[in-house]
């Protein structure tokens, strides 16, 4: 609005009956400190949804940055029957795609993150999150694009996103950049991210022959007992899924690498219920417990698929990223 716009919502707010879209109950147009316009539950009335002044200002920016690019904005939209509201709602007046940009300056889980989430796909809305927490658990993907808000700066409430490399772009910069799909995840290798059998050059303890050590495995599934998707090769008869997977590729895997040990149950029925390696040369067992640092170390260790055996190092195995400019300005 403009300032005599604005000065005439002040004089006729009472007419017009506004309310809160949070809890319906009336609001008063003021004008902050900083200049910024907003609207103020009116005195006595009580809300369960009250936003920080860093949500409205992070939210009104965002705002602005979308309408500049001459998009349909609505703030606190609702979704149909009230299945989800949007902090800030996009629209592209030609084409017709939406985009949510949610401010959650509250810590939130990352389940709760996903169900929200689920429900804009559910209507083809794009969601995207600027959240004021971090979330250890999350891996960047293109269905759930989360970013890093900060909202103070040399504490003046001024919203930045966080490259996450000691960079800040500006809130509105960022949505400048994210609407105008400035924003990309660069996508690692393929078979980085398949499940893959890990193995390091050891020397047969009684043949002395090498041999390729298999120790571990890697980008094991998520819900399974492999601990950020590493799983000890001593511990592989406990995943049955894992199990049966490696099973089927072993050909396959010693084509690719003839010297890469085998894992088998131990020979002895009363030994413990883990695999032991087995020397591709004599066939004799090797120890996977109490394994040397030299034999964990992944500059030394490699990896092969069990999907297809393609052979790649863990220095490949890139976590994924977020990346964008600095600024809007062309590159």
């Amino acid at each position: 609005m403009t300032d005599a716009e604005w000065d005439a919502l002040k004089a006729t707010y009472r007419e017009l009956g506004l309310a809160a879209s949070c809890c319906s109950t009336p609001v008063v147009p003021v004008i902050s400190s900083r200049g910024w316009r907003f609207f103020r539950h009116a005195p006595g009335t009580s809300c369960e949804h009250r936003e920080s002044p860093e949500h409205i200002v992070a939210k009104t920016l965002a705002a602005r940055a979308a309408e500049a690019l001459g998009l349909t904005v609505t703030t606190e939209a609702r979704g149909p029957d009230g299945r989800w509201r949007a902090d800030v709602l996009v629209q592209h007046p030609v084409r017709g795609w939406s985009v949510a940009i949610e401010i959650q300056m509250s810590r939130c889980a990352l389940d709760e993150i996903e169900r929200r989430q689920a429900a804009y796909a559910a209507d083809g809305v794009r969601g995207a999150w600027l959240i004021g927490f971090s979330l250890p658990d999350y891996e960047p993907n293109r269905d759930l694009p989360l970013f890093h808000l900060v909202p103070l700066r040399d504490g003046i409430l001024a919203p930045w996103v966080d490259h996450g490399d000691g960079r800040q772009t500006s809130i509105s910069d960022f949505v400048t950049l994210l609407l105008s799909r400035r924003v990309r995840l660069p996508e690692p290798a393929a078979h980085t991210l398949s499940l893959s059998a890990v193995a390091s050059p050891s020397n047969c303890w009684k043949c002395f022959q090498n041999q390729m050590l298999l120790v571990s495995f890697v980008n094991a599934p998520l819900g399974i007992f492999a601990p950020k998707g590493w799983l000890l090769a001593k511990d592989l008869a406990k995943v049955p899924e894992i199990y049966a997977a490696y099973r089927q590729a072993v050909p396959m895997l010693l084509r690719s690498v003839p010297d890469l040990s085998v894992l088998r149950p131990p020979r002895h029925a009363d030994a413990k219920p883990e695999l032991q390696g087995y020397c591709p040369a004599c066939d004799a067992p090797q120890s996977l417990h109490r394994l040397n640092q030299a034999l964990l170390d992944p500059a030394h260790q490699r990896c092969w698929s069990l999907s297809d055996g393609q052979e790649w190092s863990l220095q490949e195995r890139v976590r994924p990223r977020w990346e964008w400019p600095n600024t809007p300005e062309p590159i």
